[in-house]
């Protein structure tokens, strides 16, 4: 049975004067595991400024938060999508209900870990990451219109990163009636870690760096030396991160070898390839070895 542990940290930035962010891990008390737990992650993402996106981004995380904890994660998918609309029509009430809300909403993206298995809800452009033998391997897909851009052939990837509505979210939890939640099932494997941050560090971090950092150190460490490299580069955002990290033992690198993942974002139900180990020779077959060379010597000195 794998087992998991967390990290997270949010940081104001340089320029904004109020932190929208927020983020939650937790343990959750139900049947996921032998242990009667499963771990929740996520990070939300505020808008609206003046209309209360921090509180957007904070109600969010509670009311799923809620949803989960009285929830089964053999239903994970169905629950975990009930938790997030159940969020969004909370935010479009409130706004509903008082004037000075008009506005607010905030992104999501959620983990929810039980049986070696992960369920991840997404809305907005925060992103979920595999880091797996090294690499990263975006798991979520941007809700933005530079992504929808891209599907389309419009523009290229090298476009996207200067286009002038390059931060224009297409969904939003409390922003629209309607919402579109995104969801995703990843099989995790020992060592495996996923990264959760919202677009004030993905914009300003690439996904090799994040890879590195994550990979390189535990989780403390990695998430504060994301966001001091994200602060260096301006902090124009917020910025958080959450790192979910398989505790089992390291391998041995040396008797490893790299495969390349395809470069794909992982879609519901797929999982990216892992390392492949080299062929060794037995213990059992050196004696055996030994015996061959040495009929073959007293053959040809015959």
């Amino acid at each position: 049975m794998l087992s998991f542990q967390a990290f997270g940290q949010s940081d104001r930035g340089h320029v904004r004067q109020v932190n929208e962010d927020a983020f939650l891990i937790e343990r959750l008390q139900n049947d996921a595991d032998v242990g009667g737990s499963s771990l929740l992650a996520m990070v939300a993402d505020g808008v609206g400024g003046h209309a209360q996106g921090d509180l957007a981004s904070r109600e969010s995380v509670r009311i799923i938060r809620d949803i989960l904890a009285g929830g089964s994660f053999a239903d994970g998918p169905q629950v975990l999508k009930k938790a997030v609309e159940e969020a969004h029509r909370h935010l479009v009430k409130l706004a509903t209900d008082r004037q000075e809300l008009a506005g607010m909403g905030t992104t999501c993206t959620v983990v929810w870990i039980g049986h070696s298995q992960a369920y991840v809800a997404q809305v907005g452009d925060s992103r979920a990451y595999l880091i797996r033998d090294r690499l990263a391997v975006q798991i979520t897909e941007d809700q933005t219109l530079v992504q929808r851009l891209m599907k389309e052939g419009r523009i290229t990837r090298e476009e996207a990163a200067h286009h002038p509505q390059r931060n224009l979210i297409l969904q939003a939890l409390g922003l629209a009636e309607s919402l579109e939640v995104e969801l995703f099932h990843l099989p995790l494997k020992p060592h495996d870690r996923i990264l959760l941050c919202t677009d004030g560090l993905h914009s300003l971090v690439n996904d090799s760096e994040l890879a590195g950092a994550t990979t390189e150190h535990k989780p403390p460490e990695a998430v504060e030396n994301l966001i001091s490299l994200a602060k260096a580069r301006g902090g124009f955002d917020n910025i958080t991160a959450v790192i979910v990290q398989e505790g089992s033992p390291e391998p041995d690198r040396s008797q490893t070898t790299t495969k390349e993942f395809e470069g794909l974002p992982l879609s519901t139900g797929e999982h990216a390839p892992g390392r492949s180990a080299r062929p060794r020779i037995g213990p059992y077959l050196a004696p055996l070895l030994v015996i061959l060379l040495g009929l073959a010597l007293f053959l040809l000195l015959q």
